[in-house]
């Protein structure tokens, strides 16, 4: 895909196409945002993005892709403002709360880290990336950032726009947005696993398996 082979600009002109697409108001803009990012359009990218507005959970997930868009750009502090934003609007998606304890965990601020992990296990308590994230907290290791590159962040936002049209019985729509996640970053823990997920939703049990034994051994999700 553009995006993968990191031609930004053949990718931002595909998705500003795509703006044209209802289902797309949201996802379309974000694209182009990581795709701007990845050619050193940081400032021009968080100006499109600012503009995205919608439904009340557009906010929180705007702030989010916002905060890892600019931790990937090289800017932990104002990443680390965007993220605590999404946070505060809805700790309960897994993303958003280890994106944002890894942001303070990366600013010194273990403890305050360490109670973000610690009360979202309050409400899934077995979630395994969560509790690797808790040992790495409460050992003082370093943390990676939750999206390291402009390939992971750009499937990391539609695997996040596919999983609840999944659920929400749009399967076919939840596919084609995982299958390019999937081209953009072929080894996404969590787009695998969603892709899975859905194709056992549609009773093609060897495709699910299949993509499920695709997620790296490294993955804590695995």
């Amino acid at each position: 895909s553009a995006s993968r082979a990191m031609r930004y600009e053949t990718a931002e002109g595909h998705f500003r196409a795509a703006v044209q697409r209802p289902i797309l108001d949201l996802i379309a803009p974000l694209m182009v945002a990581w795709s701007m990012t990845g050619s050193g359009n940081v400032q021009k990218a968080v100006a499109l993005a600012e503009r995205v507005r919608g439904e009340d959970w557009y906010e929180s997930f705007r702030n989010f892709t916002l905060g890892t868009m600019l931790d990937v750009a090289g800017q932990p502090d104002a990443a680390l403002a965007k993220l605590k934003l999404a946070y505060d609007a809805d700790p309960s998606p897994v993303r958003v709360s280890e994106g944002y304890a890894r942001a303070l965990a990366r600013a010194g601020r273990y403890d305050e880290a360490l109670k973000v992990v610690d009360d979202f296990l309050l409400r899934a308590p077995r979630q395994p990336a969560m509790l690797d994230l808790r040992d790495d907290l409460v050992n003082k290791r370093p943390v990676n950032r939750l999206i390291e590159s402009v390939q992971q962040g750009a499937a990391d936002t539609l695997v996040a726009i596919a999983v609840p049209l999944s659920r929400q019985g749009g399967q076919d729509f939840a596919l084609a947005f995982l299958q390019l996640a999937l081209g953009i970053d072929p080894e996404s823990p969590t787009g695998l696993i969603a892709i899975s997920d859905t194709f056992s939703d549609l009773d093609q049990p060897q495709i699910a398996a299949k993509s499920l034994s695709a997620v790296p051994d490294s993955s804590p999700l695995k």
